[in-house]
């Protein structure tokens, strides 16, 4: 992960990035109250400290001292963004907004709450709002550019990412996650050009160098991707993420050979469950090396790892009744098999759901998910597929977890 603090802040979880810009709060000038400033200052450094409840509790003074306090508003609305307490946060932003309607990072922190809630209009809009305040207000154009990219407007989230680098040639965070929907819209090259620039600015941020790697596996060039990839686990050798992909690299290569050995990417995988061990993919990948090296004990262990983490995953029923075929087991390896292809139909119609969802055809996206729901049957685990459903049926799309 990546974790870059400024002014104003948002979470960005897409796929292989995560940028989170930090709220600061601010604190009451001399020319206050003392009282209020003092609960103020009081509650700042609470805030700043991560012990928001305290933080919330001094803020709360403050406004009980004078309830028309912008700041006190303002802050106690961060402190709850922080505890995703998000409609208490914005009920907060929205005070101290009504309190001074000029205040720009107001706009913005509240265009962040919204975000964070998944109410992606909500936040564009206010982020929009605070640029017209403050036109050369980076942070703004950077969050706007996040919201976009989100909702997969990836053309217009770049332009706000361009334009918040005019704004500051050196704002790693923009040219990062301008790399990351450069390589959403498959343009990689433009993608590693931008991780070249964050690298340049930032030598040692591990993400950059994983994520040009991945750049690069997309393009197949596998020794190039496999070269930052070691690069990323030389500055970050805890992050099992990070042994995946490399791993992912090279069982690429290994597996294009005649005798199929997996001697580099197996001590990969290994490690990358030994620092996430509840990486469903990880396991699915080992299981997978195991399966060319025909371990097949070991890679149907790794398989039905990957199955309690991933019930959905219908890639690792298929591998492992594969395994079990391998094995002589065959009512089993039917049963994985069938399981396999149930999964297979429900998901895709559990992305043509979330596509008519972001579409706005909600009347579909519900058909679809209740199709998906019948495909995978009661004795399937199906949370996810019924928690979609629920945000169709509010008219609401779905988009993955931020955080």
């Amino acid at each position: 992960m990546i974790a870059a603090r400024s002014g104003g802040g948002t979470s960005q979880v897409l796929a292989v990035v995560v940028v989170v810009v930090g709220w600061h709060a601010r604190v009451a000038n001399t020319a206050e109250v003392q009282d209020v400033a003092s609960y103020n200052n009081r509650g700042t450094a609470w805030l700043e400290n991560g012990d928001y409840d305290r933080a919330i509790a001094a803020f709360d003074e403050a406004i009980r001292c004078n309830p028309n306090d912008a700041r006190a508003y303002y802050n106690r609305g961060l402190a709850r963004g922080y505890k995703k307490a998000y409609e208490k946060a914005i009920q907060d932003l929205t005070r101290a907004i009504d309190l001074d309607p000029k205040d720009a990072c107001a706009y913005c922190n509240r265009g962040l709450v919204s975000g964070y809630a998944q109410q992606y209009d909500r936040a564009i809009e206010d982020f929009t709002r605070a640029i017209s305040l403050d036109p050369k207000y980076v942070n703004a154009y950077f969050c706007r550019g996040w919201a976009r990219a989100r909702k997969k407007d990836y053309d217009r989230a770049i332009a706000d990412y361009t334009q918040a680098i005019s704004l500051d040639p050196k704002c790693v965070r923009a040219y990062f996650s301008r790399a990351w929907t450069w390589a959403e819209k498959k343009e990689y090259n433009r993608a590693i050009a931008d991780y070249d620039r964050v690298i340049c600015l930032d030598p040692n941020l591990a993400l950059a160098y994983c994520n040009r790697g991945i750049a690069k596996a997309c393009k197949k060039d596998y020794d190039k991707a496999i070269a930052d990839y070691t690069q990323a686990i030389g500055l970050n050798p805890a992050d099992g993420y990070m042994y995946n992909k490399r791993g992912e690299a090279w069982m690429e290569i290994e597996s294009a050979t005649e005798k199929k050995q997996m001697k580099k990417s197996l001590p990969d995988f290994a490690q990358a469950i030994r620092y996430g061990p509840n990486d469903a993919r990880a396991y699915y990948n080992f299981g997978m090396a195991c399966l060319y090296e025909r371990e097949y004990d070991r890679a149907i262990a790794n398989f039905t790892r990957a199955i309690s983490l991933n019930p959905n995953d219908y890639a690792a029923y298929y591998r492992r009744g594969i395994a079990l075929i391998m094995k002589g087991t065959y009512d089993a390896a039917t049963t994985d098999l069938l399981a396999a292809i149930k999964l297979d139909r429900a998901n895709r119609m559990n992305e043509r759901a979330a596509a008519y969802a972001e579409k706005g055809d909600f009347e579909k996206a519900r058909k679809c998910e209740t199709k998906a729901i019948e495909a995978l049957g009661k004795e399937t685990e199906n949370r996810d597929f019924l928690f979609r459903l629920e945000l169709y049926k509010q008219n609401k799309p779905y988009y993955p977890e931020t955080n």
